[in-house]
């Protein structure tokens, strides 16, 4: 009966499923009893499945352990040859990194060596620079100094000349000063020579006409003393009428 139901699943006393087990021998019972036994559902589980699967896994087991084992062996050739193509790229890297650090080494080298020659080229370029700098700052001090000293002795002379100028103007003003002076004293003393003089002159004059007035008194009255010898001068015109002859032209001028 279970072979039927399940086919080919060999003893029921050896199925691995009990429930099914006890099922079909429940079945089994009730078919020899004359009732309607009820077969369990169909269970995939057997011995003869699980003892197939076994051998299949133990197979698949082998040959995944036969594969593991190639595929070791691969991969070990594999990492061999890769060790050893990796030793022969580090081989090869570490000579195309010496080759490579030389050739950095010889380029820095050469690097350095141009900057040296551009640092030693610079310097010398900045001291000719700087040596061209301080003296052309040497010859615009010397020339700023020379034209300095220049204008300076410029305006020295100048204010010499000036001062010189002044000077002679001022011995000029002066002189003609004296000159003028000297020029107004002489006039001044012509005049008061001149004055003097003409004050003698008139002096003398005055002494000379005086000296004439008091002569021709005297003569006049020495005349009319003799005209009238008896009476006086003051008779003659007190107490006799005036002469007819007008004598007044005889009579000296009274002396102020």
């Amino acid at each position: 009966m279970h072979s039927e139901q399940q086919g080919n699943h060999g003893y029921l006393d050896t199925h691995p499923n009990e429930e099914h087990k006890e099922a079909v021998k429940k079945a089994i019972e009730e078919a020899i009893n004359g009732g309607s036994p009820q077969l369990p559902d169909k269970d995939e589980k057997s011995q003869i499945k699980e003892e197939k699967l076994k051998k299949q896994q133990q197979e698949e087991e082998r040959e995944n352990k036969k594969k593991e084992a190639e595929e070791a062996k691969k991969k070990a050739a594999e990492a061999a040859e890769a060790k050893k193509k990796e030793a022969a790229e580090a081989k090869k890297a570490e000579e195309e990194a010496k080759k490579k650090a030389a050739a950095d080494a010889a380029k820095k080298k050469k690097e350095e060596e141009a900057k040296k020659k551009k640092a030693e080229a610079d310097a010398k370029k900045k001291a000719e620079e700087d040596a061209k700098k301080q003296a052309e700052e040497e010859e615009a001090a010397s020339k700023k100094k020379a034209e300095e000293e220049e204008a300076e002795a410029k305006r020295l002379a100048e204010e010499a000349e000036a001062k010189r100028v002044a000077e002679e103007e001022e011995a000029a003003r002066k002189a003609k000063e004296e000159e003028q002076a000297k020029a107004e004293a002489e006039a001044k003393a012509q005049a008061e020579a001149k004055a003097a003089a003409e004050a003698e002159a008139k002096a003398q004059e005055e002494k000379a006409k005086q000296e004439s007035q008091a002569e021709a008194k005297a003569a006049f009255l020495a005349r009319i003393e003799e005209e009238n010898p008896r009476k006086g001068l003051f008779g003659l015109f007190c107490c006799q009428p005036a002469p007819s002859k007008d004598v007044s032209g005889d009579m000296p001028a009274t002396p102020q």
